[in-house]
């Protein structure tokens, strides 16, 4: 199959057509890179969710085997790393696509290696960290006066991570309000429509989980709390995954604005007719 272009401008049905497309063409070679690269924070993060969850089993069997100062630190180490998994994936994810596309440029059919992806998280880590830093901040402190401005600077510095991993700009542009421009709303509208589509699609992994919980409601027999929580965990991990189709998605729709600002697409139709003629 043909390796999509990325720098296009695309209809709102387009970038999701594509961003799909885009996951069916990719998904054995990203599926690769995600293993082994993502997979171990992930595997982290279930561990700190299964020590969360024991916890939590101890709490309703009436046991001691935590105290209240634990069991609430373990709340909060859970909150902290999932941002810390979000990061990483979303590392992962950018850097991947980042490949993808100097691939595409150079002409090059060769699978993507986790090598040359982790070359650029290496690379884009830490600048992506401390901008992921300053964006939480930022969407924060605006949501803590009013939800609108939180709103407003959530989507408005959206693309500042897109900037720094795939346009090798600095840390201080991914924090530029201009460069969404005028496609706040169609930004907003997308985001949403993503989120959705990750939604309903995490349904699948709780599957498991109401199997296990249906027979209980039914006969009023407790269903194993120890079995529930594997399946919780496991749901977490496949939840987690979908995060690669918002950030998948967003991608798209960065290169399509900067499509219709720097046209890089008809530049590249210029330079290869000025080739063939020479």
């Amino acid at each position: 199959m043909e390796k999509i272009d990325l720098y296009q401008r695309r209809s709102f049905g387009d970038l999701l057509t594509d961003t799909f497309v885009f996951i069916k063409q990719e998904f054995k070679s990203f599926l690769i890179c995600f293993c082994y690269l993502a997979l171990p924070v992930l595997g982290m993060d279930v561990l700190i969710k299964s020590t969360f969850l024991r916890d939590l089993i101890f709490y309703s069997e009436g046991k001691s085997a935590a105290d209240i100062f634990n069991f609430n630190g373990n709340i909060l180490w859970s909150y902290f790393f999932n941002l810390v998994v979000v990061y990483w994936i979303m590392l992962t994810t950018l850097s991947y696509i980042r490949v993808y596309q100097e691939k595409c440029e150079t002409g090059d059919k060769n699978r993507i290696s986790v090598r040359e992806v982790w070359i650029v998280m290496r690379r884009k880590g830490l600048s992506l960290g401390i901008w992921g830093i300053g964006y939480v901040c930022i969407s924060l402190v605006a949501t803590l006066f009013l939800i609108i401005p939180g709103i407003y600077f959530f989507i408005t510095l959206t693309f500042g991570g897109y900037l720094i991993v795939m346009a090798d700009r600095k840390i201080k542009e991914g924090f530029s309000l201009s460069f969404i421009g005028g496609e706040w709303w169609s930004t907003f509208g997308y985001g949403i429509i993503l989120n959705l589509i990750i939604s309903l699609l995490s349904y699948i992994f709780l599957i498991p989980t109401w199997v296990l919980y249906i027979p209980s409601l039914v006969t009023g027999n407790p269903e194993n709390n120890y079995i529930a929580s594997a399946f919780l965990l496991l749901a977490s991990l496949g939840q987690n995954f979908l995060y690669t189709i918002y950030f998948i998605g967003i991608s798209l729709k960065f290169f399509s604005i900067r499509e219709g600002r720097e046209h890089h697409s008809l530049y590249k139709k210029i330079n290869s007719i000025g080739e063939n003629a020479i």
